[in-house]
């Protein structure tokens, strides 16, 4: 996971001029499903300490693409500064590979295991990552529900005959006021989360049945199957919670969005965003140069001049500067004796180039020199003729 600094941005952006999309013109591959666990199987695990999530990702995809031809996708999760600040400030975003699979897009995400013990669809791949979120804005709602409750009573309760009645009402109605705000705020009311609570048990059938599945397919014991059995067990419970406590319906979705400032300007409006990219985007940073032509956030001001610079920042290809940089990070004893064999090779091929283009800058100067020479011989021909 990569944590990043999110601050509070503006809600609307300008759109003069269109932004371009961070998968124009790329066409991923498709597989068929007897390719998924070989595929699966190739992906390292063996991450260094501390592991950035999207060093990770691009290396997986470059291994893939180069051992297997797969022209994958990549898919990110952004947490807006709406859920880092009312919900958890662990994350700012996270990130894996997309594979088309026969026609459905699937996220091979191995960078968690056993908890994601193969590869899942995009949206149960969302939900694993929102579990946390969506825990802590049922907690919110049950103790702004009893907050409400206890100032309602004391509101209640309140003496009539006191000389500080008048006082003690308006403070209390105030608080009241206050708390119902804020449960609109987290989109928390009763009549939302009985809109909510179809989708939430939809949700969660879905994924008993998926782990239903999967536990047939670990042997028993193994790291998986238990991971499997708890996750299962987690489903069926919090099933049974929601069919009975309308305050466990909550259910938190993230928007799609094709474009990175469709998060910058609009960080307080949903709780998370969902984008997905070409293989060859390697972070964050990447797709706001994509976007502006620079690392950060412009002013709304200035987006249509920003929306020019990005287009010199297309990537049709990988980076290998980049490439080598994430396998470091996220690998570095694990792909030493592969970075030395490979970077050598790199180094060799380059001075190779350089050669060649130091002979070519040669070649190109003896001609200049060459040409000078035929000029100044013929102008000695001609001052001789008059």
């Amino acid at each position: 996971m990569k944590k990043t600094l999110l601050a509070l941005a503006l809600v609307s952006s300008a759109s003069s001029f269109a932004q371009i999309s961070p998968l124009e013109n790329y066409t991923p591959t498709s597989i068929n499903q007897n390719m998924v666990g070989t595929v699966w199987d190739s992906m390292k695990t063996s991450f260094d300490s501390g592991s950035e999530c999207f060093n990770r990702a691009i290396t997986w995809t470059y291994d893939i693409d180069k051992q297997f031809g797969i022209k994958s996708k990549r898919i990110l999760i952004h947490y807006s500064y709406k859920f880092n600040k009312e919900l958890s400030s662990k994350w700012g975003f996270h990130t894996a590979p997309i594979i088309n699979v026969e026609g459905k897009d699937v996220v091979f995400d191995k960078g968690f295991t056993p908890w994601l013990h193969s590869p899942v669809s995009k949206q149960m791949w969302e939900e694993k990552f929102l579990i946390a979120g969506t825990k802590e804005l049922v907690d919110k709602r049950i103790d702004l529900a009893e907050d409400l409750r206890d100032e309602m009573q004391d509101l209640r309760e309140l003496d009539r005959s006191s000389d500080y009645y008048a006082s003690s009402y308006q403070r209390t109605a105030k608080k009241i006021r206050e708390i119902k705000e804020e449960m609109k705020y987290f989109n928390v009311t009763d009549a939302d989360l009985k809109k909510q609570k179809p989708v939430k048990i939809a949700q969660l059938k879905k994924s008993i049945k998926f782990h239903k599945a999967k536990l047939k397919e670990f042997r028993s014991g193994s790291d998986n199957y238990y991971s499997v059995k708890s996750q299962l067990k987690y489903d069926e419970d919090l099933l049974q919670k929601v069919m009975t406590d309308l305050d466990y319906a909550a259910h938190i979705q993230c928007k799609k969005i094709n474009h990175i400032e469709e998060l910058d300007f609009n960080l307080t409006k949903e709780w998370c965003y969902i984008q997905e990219t070409s293989m060859y985007y390697w972070g964050v940073p990447q797709l706001r140069l994509l976007n502006y032509g620079q690392y950060d956030r412009p002013y709304e001001s200035e987006l249509a001049s920003k929306r020019r610079n990005g287009a010199e920042y297309v990537q049709n290809d990988f980076s290998m500067e980049q490439i080598w940089i994430a396998r470091k990070q996220a690998y570095g004893r694990d792909y030493k004796d592969l970075w030395k064999r490979e970077y050598e090779a790199k180094e060799r091929a380059e001075d190779r180039a350089k050669e060649e283009r130091r002979e070519a800058r040669r070649d190109a100067r003896e001609q200049r020199r060459e040409e000078r020479r035929r000029d100044r011989e013929r102008r000695r021909r001609e001052r001789n003729n008059d």
